[in-house]
Parts: structure tokens; sequence; C-alpha cells
């Protein structure tokens, strides 16, 4: 296990995932700077952009604290610089470690905490996590204005329907994700009673929401309820910890 973790905690690839990072930094810098010479030209008041651009800095750090709480997940298992990379870019932190877990499993592996990580298994990790997201990107390249036009057809004739499809994908690409979660109880033979953990997080997360969005609506805070999804990945996960802890001990 060593032998792989010494790639990749290894300075050249450190220095490939900064190049990268850096990039991305300063083409969002680009943006912002564009947005702001735009904002003048229409007129805009700067008093209120600068507000804009510190509510919006301020808002975007809770919203960020799961992924901060993945790439604590990843880096033991994969290295200090890549799950750096890969949630500094394109991506999601449920992204990485579902195709990060997906990958170990197909080499026989439980999960990337396998003691039988090796190269081999972390290098296609870093494919499959690579390539994988480079799906959507292409597509909206390629295939936007042929989607927004099949879109748009459909909308045009039955505004219902589409609504109807738009719903049912969704949900059905919720129940393909949270599939694993929901009969995780089923390995209680194999794993012992830790296989309980990602159905009892799931239940917590989803009532932490619940009990979010009513606070919204009793308070009139619209801060709750927009918070909500973030809060209740942070909750979930300190339930798994603390659960696992409880069993463990």
């Amino acid at each position: 296990m060593g032998s792989y973790l010494d790639i990749a905690n290894s300075g050249l690839l450190g220095v490939l995932c900064t190049i990268v990072i850096v990039f991305v930094f300063i083409q969002a810098i680009v943006f912002i700077r564009k947005a702001w010479n735009r904002g003048i030209e229409i007129g805009l008041d700067k008093t209120k952009m600068k507000k804009v651009l510190t509510n919006s800095a301020v808002f975007s750090i809770m919203p960020s604290l799961p992924i901060l709480t993945f790439l604590l997940m990843l880096m033991p298992y994969l290295g200090r610089f890549f799950p750096w990379l890969r949630l500094s870019v394109i991506g999601s932190g449920s992204y990485e470690n579902l195709v990060a877990n997906m990958t170990a499993q197909i080499f026989g592996l439980d999960s990337v905490s396998d003691p039988g990580m090796n190269l081999t298994i972390f290098l296609a990790i870093l494919w499959s996590m690579t390539l994988g997201i480079l799906l959507e990107p292409i597509l909206t390249l390629f295939g936007s204005k042929f989607i927004q036009k099949g879109l748009g057809m459909m909308k045009g004739k039955n505004q219902q329907l589409m609504n109807v499809v738009m719903t049912c994908l969704m949900v059905s690409l919720f129940l393909i994700l949270g599939a694993p979660y929901i009969t995780s109880f089923r390995n209680i033979p194999a794993v012992g009673a830790t296989a309980v953990i990602p159905l009892v997080v799931l239940i917590t997360s989803a009532l932490a929401t619940l009990l979010l969005n009513k606070l919204a609506a009793a308070t009139g805070k619209s801060i709750f309820r927009e918070f909500s999804f973030p809060l209740s990945l942070v909750f979930g996960m300190v339930t798994a910890i603390a659960l696992n802890g409880i069993i463990s001990f």
C-alpha cells in the first residue's frame, strides 16, 4: 500500500495538480473581472456590485464544507494532491467518492479504504474519476444546442408531459444512487452492524433537510432552505462518524 501512496504523494503529482488548479483559479479571476467591467458598462452601481461580490464569497463557504469533508475522506487513500485537484475543478464530492469506490469494487475490493489497494487500482481510479466527468462538458459543448431544441419542442407540445418526464428522470437518478444505501442492511451477515450506517445516515440526513425547510417556513428566513443540502450532508457525516465509533467500541 505504501508504494502507491509514495507516488500519490509525490512532488511531481503535486506540481501537475497545482498547475491545473492555478489555471482554474486564474480563469475564475478573469471571469470576475470581465463581469465587473461589464457591470460598469451597463451602468450598475459599484457599491451594489461590491455587496453582491462579498455576499457571494461569504455564502460560498457553507456549501463548501461537505466538499472539504469529502477531501479529508479521500486523502488518506488517494494521496494529498489528486483529491484536491478533483474537488477543485469539475465534479462534486459525492461523484468523486462514488466513482472511486465503484472502481475499487470492480477490482474486488470493498472500497478505496481496503488494504488491498495498489498502484494499478489507484491509477484506474484516477482515470475513471477524470474521464468519467469529461462527458458533461463534452455534451454541453457539442450537444447543448440539440438538447435545448428537443426540450423546447417537447415543452411546446405538452408542458405537463415535460414536467412529468423531467421529474421521473430526477427520481430515477436518486433511486439509482440511493439504492445501495437503502438496502445496506443486507450486508449485515458479511460486515456486521456497520452495514446499517448508510441507511441510518440517509434517514437522518433526510430528517435534517425536512427540519431545516420547516424552520425556513416558520421563521420566514430562506437561509435555512438555501443551506439545507450542505448542512444535511454535514449532519449525515457526523452521524456516520458517531455511529461507527459507537459500533466499533
